[in-house]
């Protein structure tokens, strides 16, 4: 009976991933083998009961550290936060910055009011609006020296580690990218140079 709940726990034991295995099946099916021959038979049942008891958590935890393994290796290579997950954060924040309180202000006011000047929007025109213009202001000035600097970093970091990121990552990277690569020419276009001197008036 002993050598029969030995060989169930073997074949369990194949239930985990490959490199846990290699690594630790043969100490475990030693010990388990270990406490099954120091058991009593009155205590035997629940002794097996219990291991079983903690087999499928373990099986669970070690099947999903399998399957992100790559990524956990990945956040702990040297400069992973900041040439990939920091440089995606500055990009989109000032883009959404840029959206915000550039181009709503145009599309949502500057094209309907009969004097154009950007200091009397209605949303400027409240204490707390003086500190979002005098914010837009900045922002127009400086965010595409933001977006390129970053953009670049980003480039350059996917030219390094593009064959060890998974799928989610190299998508990320693509939308971002994208996305910064679409605002600059936005910018950089007739009709965004139009908004820029319109809201710099």
């Amino acid at each position: 009976m002993r050598k029969l709940i030995v060989r169930i726990y073997e074949r369990l034991l194949r239930l985990y991933p490959l490199r846990f295995r290699e690594a630790f099946a043969g100490e475990m099916l030693d010990l388990f083998d270990q406490v099954v021959h120091d058991a009593r038979i009155g205590r035997l049942v629940a002794q097996c009961a219990r291991e079983l008891w903690d087999l499928l958590p373990s099986l669970i935890r070690e099947h999903l550290h399998e399957r992100h393994a790559p990524q956990m290796e990945m956040m702990a290579s040297p400069g992973y936060t900041f040439n990939h997950r920091f440089c995606v954060i500055s990009i989109l924040t000032g883009e959404v910055l840029y959206l915000t309180l550039i181009i709503l202000p145009f599309f949502a006011y500057g094209l309907h009011l009969e004097d154009p000047n950007p200091k009397y929007f209605p949303i400027f025109c409240t204490p707390l609006g003086a500190w979002l213009r005098f914010a837009g202001v900045y922002t127009l000035a400086l965010f595409p020296v933001w977006n390129t600097f970053f953009g670049l970093r980003l480039l350059f970091s996917a030219g390094r580690n593009w064959r060890r990121w998974v799928k989610g990552q190299r998508r990320l990277v693509l939308g971002t990218l994208a996305a910064s690569t679409a605002l600059m020419a936005f910018i950089f276009s007739p009709a965004g140079q139009l908004m820029m001197k319109w809201y710099m008036d």
